[in-house]
């Protein structure tokens, strides 16, 4: 793109106290764009772009399309992190140390030895021809390694690279000269990172860069499918056919109805909502005997993935489904946890999933799913303020004051758990915080720790006859107002036409688009995504597309100190 690579703009999003809205939505819940007098967003604003390399699950999915090695896992490269669980829970990236840099050192290692087992179909030339060979397989392999044209001295540098290597003092093998320059490869800036350059000078308006072909290609395709641009988009990038909304919006369309775009949606789910803590979460054995197999807890999995899967990408798209269907999957270790507390319905035999009709009075979307409940559920008994939590954080974006350096157990320990912490949150150190997220938790206590239904809760662990019935009415405050509701099927419900609930839902995939928090210059393009998400009857697909085609999507604006060459 014609900057200078080493400048990474990353980015902070606003913070309040408790109660206040971080959306980015340039006011308080229900508001978009600014209210009350503000000013308008400016519309040719453009954020920054974040110099990052690639995840995890990016390096594995480019290598097998690129090399087609599946061979490696996520533990042989260095970890992502999220910055901040609550405003930013998408794992990115950390900047690239002396470990990160042995793992990359490794895997290289790793990738070329495997090559090297089938080095005559790799190259599209006969090895033996020695240089006049590697000079092809460059011309060849290293535009798509690095996601865009190439100059001659990148190929220069790496055939001189090869040449040297085969003559003393090294005098390596042709075969060990080619894994050689295949490792350099492997560890370059130009496959590591995402800066893909064009050749050609950038357009530019002040401080603001339109991208080029390539790198709305690379930007499009590592969002949409988590790897590098397939032959359609590179042909696309080739004949510059990426540079208007309407060429974007045909590629997000396309990608969107390829399998390829699964991963990438389970992933944002698994993320926003904190799904795949449902795998890691500690369950007691002796209160939930029936979490401790690897089979149930998959199945949990593939209902959670196989529900937003079916909604976003296969089926109606809209956001509404999401936190009102109760057409899901299950299979025979998924469904007796269902089937707890009267939840009716056969057991299906065997682990394919197989759709499933739950039952209405009971479940109502992603929020009442084994997947969600059990994540945010304790190891032996519910916790609303991890319940309510999620759902004042996550799903309505709004944030909490700064915790009490000490916060005390809860005083009361018989009754409800819902009674006992009732109690605690009378504590002068609790109000701050709790009595904002546990309305929102109490509304889940029809559900244990793993996200069986139930009518009753035992209350004294010394005589486990001893039952209190379950109350889960509560009042929250959604769109600014405060809204009775009976339970958590209510509360989805509510979710799923909230005004406040829609826009942090595109705020979150905005923030997954860019890898970063949304500043001031996004704000136009959040507007224009929300209003594409909104006359679209809220379909998420049309969301993306919104997100894609929007001006921080398709520009950016200069770095600090960043000097265009």
């Amino acid at each position: 793109m014609g900057g200078s690579a080493g400048n990474s703009a990353g980015a902070t999003g606003s913070s309040g106290a408790a109660g206040t809205s971080t959306a980015g939505l340039g006011g308080g819940a229900g508001t978009i764009g600014g209210g009350g007098g503000a000013t308008p967003p400016d519309p040719n604003a453009a954020g920054l772009m974040p110099l990052r390399h690639l995840s995890q699950a990016e390096y594995l999915n480019t290598v097998a399309d690129l090399l087609g090695d599946t061979s490696l896992t996520a533990d042989a490269l260095p970890e992502d992190i999220a910055a901040d669980p609550d405003t930013m829970p998408y794992p990115q990236p950390d900047i690239v140390g002396t470990l990160a840099a042995t793992q990359y050192h490794d895997a290289a290692q790793k990738l070329a030895a495997n090559v090297l087992t089938k080095l005559t179909t790799f190259l599209p030339c006969n090895a033996n021809g020695d240089a006049t060979c590697a000079q092809q397989w460059l011309t060849s392999f290293l535009p798509k390694a690095y996601r865009r044209p190439v100059t001659a001295a990148e190929t220069g540098e790496l055939l001189d690279l090869y040449k040297t290597s085969r003559v003393a003092p090294l005098s390596l093998s042709i075969n060990d000269a080619f894994s050689l320059v295949l490792r350099a490869i492997l560890q370059s800036p130009g496959f590591l990172y995402h800066w893909e350059m064009d050749p050609t000078a950038p357009a530019q308006a002040g401080p603001i860069i339109q991208l080029d072909s390539y790198a709305i290609a690379n930007r499009l395709s590592y969002f949409v499918t988590g790897s590098m641009p397939d032959a359609q988009l590179f042909a696309a990038a080739a004949s510059g056919g990426l540079s208007t909304p309407d060429a974007v919006a045909a590629q997000v369309q396309r990608l969107l109805a390829s399998p390829r775009a699964h991963p990438t949606v389970e992933s944002f789910f698994d993320n926003w909502l904190g799904l795949d803590l449902a795998q890691s979460q500690p369950k007691d054995p002796t209160v939930y005997p029936a979490y401790q197999s690897d089979n149930v807890k998959a199945a949990v999995e593939a209902e959670a993935h196989g529900f937003v899967d079916n909604i976003v990408l296969a089926g109606s798209g809209a956001f509404a489904d999401l936190f009102t269907s109760t057409q899901s999957l299950t299979n025979q270790y998924l469904a007796p946890l269902y089937a707890a507390g009267g939840g009716g319905g056969t057991t299906p035999s065997g682990a394919t999933m197989r759709p499933v009709t739950l039952n209405p009075a009971q479940r109502s979307g992603i929020l009442t799913s084994i997947a969600f409940l059990a994540a945010t559920g304790g190891a032996d008994k519910t916790v609303p303020p991890r319940r309510g939590k999620a759902m004042y954080t996550h799903v309505l974006c709004q944030t909490l004051g700064m915790l009490p350096n000490v916060i005390p157990m809860p005083v009361q320990t018989m009754g409800t758990t819902r009674q006992i912490f009732e109690a605690h949150d009378q504590l002068g150190c609790a109000a701050g915080c709790h009595t904002l997220i546990e309305p929102f938790g109490y509304t889940f206590e029809h559900y244990d720790g793993i996200g069986q239904f139930r009518t009753v809760e035992h209350i004294d662990p010394q005589n486990p006859a001893t039952t209190a019935p379950i109350d889960s009415h509560s009042t929250v405050t959604v769109d600014g107002k405060p809204q009775d509701v009976a339970d958590a099927v209510a509360l989805s419900h509510v979710i799923a036409q909230s005004t406040q609930a829609e826009q942090c839902f595109a705020t979150h995939w905005m923030r997954y688009a860019l890898g970063r928090l949304e500043t001031p210059e996004d704000q136009a393009s959040l507007q224009s995504a929300m209003s594409a998400f909104s006359a679209h009857n809220f379909n998420v697909r049309d969301l993306i597309v919104g997100l894609v085609t929007s001006r921080t999507f398709r520009f950016r604006t200069l770095a600090p100190g960043e000097v265009m060459q």
